[in-house]
């Protein structure tokens, strides 16, 4: 029974080679960042980091959280979890990196995308998701950006309620 959804060589290896130019993409997109990460941190600790960035884009479901013991067995072997979410822990609190290093590296990043665009005579865009915004007058107050509020999902206003021991005029009857 179980044979008929065996996969034939041609489908693993269509499959492994598919798995190794995903991993050639990855490589290629984050090397200037792992560069900059070198000089900062441990060898070992790059490493992970590469190593969760792409166990997150392989085991990352969409409509799932992922906890840290679930991706700790995913650097590691599941029987080796705690290794794993111990490698991670290390990453996350090294006090030889902060946020702001790869902030910076991003922002870079950008400003050099966008002058490569603007000397070649195009016009750089930027998308703008406003999916999610406090109140419509913060669109034209200058430096705010989206925030996720609690007035962003008003629900519309329901027929007012009515008490049967009220006569209407806010007495009891």
């Amino acid at each position: 029974m179980w044979s008929q959804y065996a996969l034939s060589e041609r489908e693993r290896q269509a499959g492994e080679q598919l798995s190794q130019e995903t991993t050639g993409h990855l490589v290629t997109l984050l090397t200037p960042l792992l560069e900059v990460l070198d000089t900062l941190l441990d060898t070992c600790l790059v490493r992970t980091l590469f190593e969760t960035v792409q166990a997150l884009i392989v085991w990352r479901d969409a409509s799932k959280a992922m906890l840290l013991s679930e991706l700790g067995a995913f650097l590691a072997s599941p029987a080796h979890a705690p290794a794993g979410t111990k490698r991670l822990s290390r990453l996350l609190h090294s006090p030889c990196w902060h946020a702001r290093v790869i902030e910076h590296f991003l922002w870079t990043q950008a400003s050099q995308a966008i002058a490569s665009l603007k000397s070649q005579g195009e016009t750089p865009l930027l998308v703008w998701d406003e999916s999610v915004l406090e109140k419509p007058e913060s669109l034209t107050l200058e430096g705010l950006g989206s925030v996720r509020s609690s007035q962003a999902f008003i629900n519309p206003l329901e027929a007012p309620s009515s008490c049967q021991a009220c006569n209407g005029s806010g007495c009891w009857s």
